[in-house]
Order: structure tokens, then sequence, then C-alpha cells
């Protein structure tokens, strides 16, 4: 959608583009000469050339990334060199590294790591797409994805156990580490950090309240400062800088 001088929004889109079922998230990249479109329903990630000028998206070559079937790729963060993505699939709670050609725009898997510690009692989880009677309590629900501005640490949230997992970042190779999962608001389907990476905000579809975390700057590892009363059902944090 174009926008005018005065911020306000077209009335009519320039462009309308079918993708797959359930498309969950939508971004450009560092360099504004891509995006990509993560779909959840169809297991695959679109990828299209991106021109500034007219703001018309056309398919890059392959179109598509197919991810394996039932994983379900949700969110996703690129590097700030522009030369990583990190895709979080709901289903199975992993983040995926792609290498991000920056000349094509094309994206290569580097690794996959789960975000889940050790112990857990999750299994895969199914697309949620009406009323179901299968019992839902063990099944991987993850939802958000942050990456800290110095890219050091990364974030997931994950709904069914309530907790946020951590890992740290190779920066040259761009695989991750996964360091620990902290408990947070009940099922937190959005958090956000803020632009210096100091703090984290984390919010619950099942909780009338948020959570500020203090990011420790060494270990990635949160420490909560306080619960403020934010309402029922808050699912989604946006933090604006104004210095």
């Amino acid at each position: 959608m174009p926008s005018g001088a005065d911020g306000r929004v077209a009335a009519e889109p320039l462009q309308v583009i079918p993708v797959g079922r359930n498309a969950h998230s939508i971004r450009v990249d560092e360099s504004n000469k891509f995006v990509y479109v993560a779909s959840l329903g169809s297991d695959a990630v679109f990828m299209f050339n991106f021109d500034a000028q007219t703001g018309k998206l056309s398919s890059n070559t392959p179109a598509i990334y197919l991810a394996k079937p039932v994983t379900g790729p949700r969110h996703f963060v690129t590097s700030g060199d522009n030369k990583f993505m990190y895709l979080l699939s709901e289903m199975v709670g992993t983040v995926t590294t792609f290498a991000v050609d920056g000349k094509t725009g094309l994206l290569t898997e580097v690794s996959s790591v789960s975000g889940l510690p050790p112990d857990t009692k999750l299994g895969p989880g199914a697309p949620r797409t009406g009323p179901t009677t299968r019992n839902l309590d063990n099944d991987i629900w993850v939802a958000d994805i942050h990456l800290t501005p110095n890219g050091k640490f990364m974030y997931i949230s994950e709904r069914t156990s309530s907790t946020i997992s951590a890992f740290s970042v190779d920066g040259a190779s761009g695989k991750l580490t996964y360091l620990s999962s902290t408990p947070t608001e009940r099922q937190p389907r959005g958090f956000n950090i803020d632009p210096k990476g100091r703090f984290m905000v984390v919010t619950g579809e099942k909780s009338d309240t948020i959570s500020v975390y203090a990011i420790d700057q060494a270990s990635g590892a949160l420490k909560l400062l306080n619960r403020y009363p934010a309402g029922k059902g808050a699912n989604w944090v946006e933090i604006v800088a104004f210095d």
C-alpha cells in the first residue's frame, strides 16, 4: 500500500499477490531489495524482488523455498549485516538459519536448532484451523522471534509452556546455540526488545499483565524487573523510540 507525505495510506493497493495458506509474516530485507513471506499453512517461504521506486514486487527465481511438511514457518528476522535469515517454525519449535545471497536474495539453509529444553514433554503440533477434539496440552506452539540489535542473542516465545527461549548467535556462521528457557506471561504470543537491546517486554494472551525483563549483555539471560497491568488478551508489542 502506498502512503503519502502526510503518512496516510492510499485507499487502493498497488498489487494483490496470492501466496500460500495462512501467511503469517512479511518483511523487507536490510538491503531493501528483497521481500519474504512466511506461509504457515503451505510450509513455504515466498521470495520476491522489491522495486523501491514503484513499491511493487515480482517473484524471484525460484519463487518458493519449501520447508519440511507440517513444520509451519511463522515469523522470521534477518541479521543486521543481511547475511542471514532466521526462520521460526510454529509446530516443531525450531529456528532455521539461512544464508542470504546479497545479489539474488535467494536462501540457502545453514542449520536448524530446537528452542525447547532437552527435558521438554512437548511434541510436534499441528495447524489450528478451527475447533478440535484433539488434546493440545503437549503441542509445541511457538509464536514470535526477535534478535538483539547487536546480533549476539536471539529469543523465541513458546505458548504451551509459556516460556521465552534464548540462543546465542555466531555472527560469522549464523549458527545458533540454545541457552535456556525462562517462564513468562501465560501464552506469550508477542514480545519485543527495545532499540538499544537492554530490555524485553512480553505479553500473554491469557494474562492480564505484561512482564519487563533486563537482558544481561554478557550472557543473554533475562532478569524480571516488573509486571504491569495490561488488560486481557494482549498479544503484540511495539516499542517506539523518540531519542
